[in-house]
């Protein structure tokens, strides 16, 4: 149980990562010079634990402003799935503290 609320811990800030990055472009969409953020999820060995999303510069010129809020959107859903299972983990937690009551 300690383990899923790391691991949607992680899936938080990936999604705040992603979520970053994307504003970030979008933010800076009109200025020549900039160079678009990208993300890539990345595991490494963590027990097992995706790290999440990594910014990493990519020669982009032009910020797709269509997949920029797709990236918002799922940056969005993911963290409110994440959110949910800490939810469902702490009520989990609750029941056990009050089982072992009895």
């Amino acid at each position: 149980m300690i383990n899923s609320i790391g691991i949607a811990l992680t899936g938080l800030n990936s999604a705040s990562m992603r979520l970053n990055a994307s504003a970030s472009n979008v933010a800076n969409m009109s200025n020549p010079q900039y160079t678009a953020i990208t993300t890539k999820a990345e595991s490494i060995d963590t027990g097992g634990v995706m790290t999440g999303y990594t910014p990493k510069s990519a020669p982009l010129n032009n910020v797709d402003i269509a997949e920029e809020v797709v990236n918002m959107k799922l940056a969005e859903l993911s963290y409110k799935a994440n959110l949910n299972t800490i939810k469902v983990a702490g009520n989990m937690f609750d029941e056990l503290l009050d089982i072992s009551k009895d």
